[in-house]
């Protein structure tokens, strides 16, 4: 089963000012408010149930497979503070007042099998605002480290979100389930937890636009210098994720962890052929989007567009996103390397290159319409991106044209052609 985060946003105002409450159900997304103001949410895909078979909030199927599988903190008081030797600390969400449900997707309420009734339910919001736990919850803030803008930030972690659980739906997928915003936790530094309704509308409307169609140097994490939690963590990881590398290496560890580097790589270099334009801090370990914090839409195609107001340096341009992937699965093999060394990772990394021009070539044929391989192709796609790059045309609206020119051949194309001479 793979496990899949379905996020409930809520984001408030109280008196004229922005309170910063989010909940969130990740590829369900909805923003609950308090006292009288109120805006709700949700995002995801799926198919809809029979409402014979459907789920109630009280016989949701939770199964909460990762807080059994990786350590816990040991301090139950919620308080910000430096957390060791963990991965999750337990906490619980702050309250808020009088939330209201606005708006909901039914698709999204479909994934946990949830029909439109339970929707209508006068404690529905209260549920998924913070205020209840639905039975079966445990609710936990997640401890990690990562690198920002190129340098290693130490200690992370959920500052705004904290996990509700996990829940088995009707065709046994995993869906997890979040509240974003629903107050603080030992990672908030020094904010509150709480979620502004801007930047929370953003991230809804982008990830309903995308959804489916379908240390002593400061390098302190909850696994460094902890090689018992590192494994545990790896072992969490293919095991739920990777279940195919799982079934096929688990008899030899090291080899199992060299195929999960190389498909990571992969799933890496196709994502960002996909997108280019993503937040490259945030990345997700099975090669999804995640997080629609700064983004951006490129209107005329210019490789050094920057989607990150935050970005000053140009780190994270267009053109550069590739490189930048490459260079997060890099700092993925450093991370693991007390449980797979560097020389046995680091050489596969060249997989990430021969992955993305195979898989972007093949994209950009099927925007240009070729119907077989050539070797020019590559110097035409690039003579079209600088062709759009010096007239400042419009990037989507230049290949939508290509739609309207006549096949070479076609008595569309014959009559176009006269007409030019």
């Amino acid at each position: 089963m793979m496990l899949r985060r379905l996020v409930v946003r809520s984001s408030l105002i109280q008196n004229g000012q922005t309170n910063q409450q989010l909940s969130f159900i990740g590829r369900c997304k909805r923003l609950v408010v308090n006292k009288g103001i109120t805006l709700a949410c949700c995002t995801a895909a799926t198919l809809y149930r029979k409402f014979s078979n459907m789920a109630t909030l009280e016989t949701l199927k939770f199964d909460n497979l990762v807080l059994r599988s990786l350590p816990i903190d040991g301090e139950e008081e919620n308080y910000r503070r430096k957390v060791s030797g963990a991965c999750f600390s337990k906490v619980k969400p702050t309250p808020v007042k009088n939330p209201q449900l606005v708006a909901v997707s039914l698709p999204a309420m479909g994934l946990l099998d949830l029909p439109l009734s339970e929707t209508e339910r006068e404690d529905f919001a209260e549920y998924f605002s913070g205020n209840k736990l639905l039975p079966g919850s445990e609710t936990a803030a997640h401890c990690y480290c990562g690198h920002q803008f190129g340098y290693f930030s130490g200690q992370l972690g959920d500052g705004a979100a904290i996990y509700l659980g996990e829940i088995i739906n009707r065709k046994g997928e995993r869906w997890e389930i979040q509240l974003k915003g629903a107050g603080l936790t030992p990672y908030s530094r020094q904010a509150d937890g709480r979620k502004v309704l801007r930047s929370s509308i953003r991230e809804f409307l982008c990830s309903e636009i995308f959804k489916p169609t379908d240390e002593d140097t400061g390098r302190t994490g909850p696994s460094v210098g902890r090689k018992d939690i590192l494994e545990k963590m790896l072992q969490y990881t293919v095991k739920t994720f990777y279940p195919q590398i799982w079934e096929s290496y688990s008899n030899d560890d090291k080899r199992m962890y060299v195929e999960f580097y190389k498909e990571v790589i992969r799933r890496t270099a196709r994502l960002v052929a996909d997108w280019q334009v993503l937040n490259t801090d945030n990345m997700s370990i099975i090669g999804l989007t995640i997080d629609y914090g700064p983004y951006g839409f490129m209107d005329k195609y210019d490789p050094d567009f920057i989607c990150n107001s935050s970005d000053d340096g140009g780190r994270y341009t267009y053109v550069k996103q590739p490189t930048i992937c490459k260079w997060n699965c890099e700092k993925l093999a450093e991370a693991i390397q007390d449980i797979v060394p560097l020389t046995d990772t680091k050489p596969h990394l060249d997989l990430f290159d021969e992955e993305f021009g195979k898989y972007y070539t093949e994209k950009m044929r099927k925007k240009f319409g070729l119907k077989k391989e050539l070797p020019e192709d590559k110097e035409l796609v690039e003579s079209f991106l600088d062709t759009m790059h010096k007239t400042g045309a419009d990037f989507t609206n230049c290949f939508r044209c290509l739609s309207r020119l006549p096949y070479p051949g076609s008595e569309e194309f014959v009559t176009a052609k006269a007409g030019l001479s």
